[in-house]
């Protein structure tokens, strides 16, 4: 794995190195490269489809690299044992066996998801940064891997979709329209969102400005020095990154982050396509 490396300045050196975009409300923009050294076994690997499905070779031979046993065939094994079980309110609405009868529970082994795909053992990883969302797919009984790689952030659903049809045709087994469920799904949220009565939502009176400064305090002291609240118009928002979502006032200085009328662009919980529930409270 040559071209495969842990830094995205050593990536920006090839002559052929993919751009991160993001998209915001219907346009889609450049944005930087995120630098995550501190947190670099979280997902600081930049590769190519080209290295990574020898990686993805490497596991289906059960921890074999060309003649080389790498891994014991037992330990390529132990990685894809269920360790513990994934709740199905956690493990996204796309995998959830309850609404798509087609996938199985989700369990969580030594770095893989392993559940079922119309009744094939199926074994997958998945991460996302800014402009960027990978996903890693085995069935292992089949030999059969998949790696979908983008360049746009929040588009989650995206990997799962591709790889699920490709699947279906290398299982040859009749398709199923995984964009349109994922579109069903999304219309959904934004309808209960719509239909949620507005006095449940949040207190609508303006937050004092004292409290203002109590956040900024309490981030500042915090671990969360990446987030940045600020005033605008009669209440605050909240920016992260390349992404910005109103504060939504509740109750004394409890605020909820989330789309409301007029915001297209709610920061995201990792793996949820609806509107966040993240809670931000002052402790100050």
């Amino acid at each position: 794995m040559a071209s495969s490396n842990f830094s995205i300045l050593e990536s920006q050196k090839s002559d052929d190195f993919a751009r991160p975009y993001s998209k915001v409300g219907n346009e889609v923009r450049l944005v930087p490269f995120y630098n995550i050294d501190a947190l670099a076994p979280a997902g600081a690997i930049n590769s190519n489809v080209e290295e990574m499905i020898r990686y993805v070779r490497f596991h289906l031979d059960q921890g074999k690299y060309g003649e080389t046993q790498v891994l014991s065939a037992r330990s390529a094994e132990r990685l894809r044992t269920p360790e513990t079980v994934i709740p199905e309110l956690l493990a996204g609405a796309l995998h959830n066996p309850s609404t798509f009868p087609e996938l199985g529970h989700t369990s969580y082994g030594l770095g893989f998801f392993v559940t079922t795909y119309r009744g094939h053992e199926v074994a997958w990883h998945s991460g996302s940064i800014d402009g960027f969302s990978a996903l890693m797919t085995l069935l292992p009984r089949e030999k059969i891997g998949v790696i979908i790689l983008t360049n746009l952030s929040g588009n989650r659903p995206a990997p799962i979709c591709v790889t699920r049809q490709i699947l279906d045709k290398l299982l040859k087994l009749d398709p199923i329209d995984w964009v349109a469920r994922a579109k069903e799904l999304d219309r959904k949220v934004e309808q209960a969102a719509r239909e949620r009565p507005r006095a449940s939502r949040r207190n609508r009176s303006p937050p004092p400005l004292a409290l203002l400064e109590r956040l900024r305090r309490s981030l500042r002291s915090s671990r969360l020095r990446d987030l940045e609240v600020g005033a605008s118009g009669d209440g605050l928002t909240l920016a992260w990154r390349n992404a910005s979502t109103p504060l939504l006032h509740r109750r004394f200085d409890i605020f909820e982050t989330g789309t409301s009328e007029s915001d297209n662009n709610p920061i995201p919980r990792p793996g949820s396509p609806s509107p966040t529930g993240l809670m931000a409270r002052s402790t100050a």
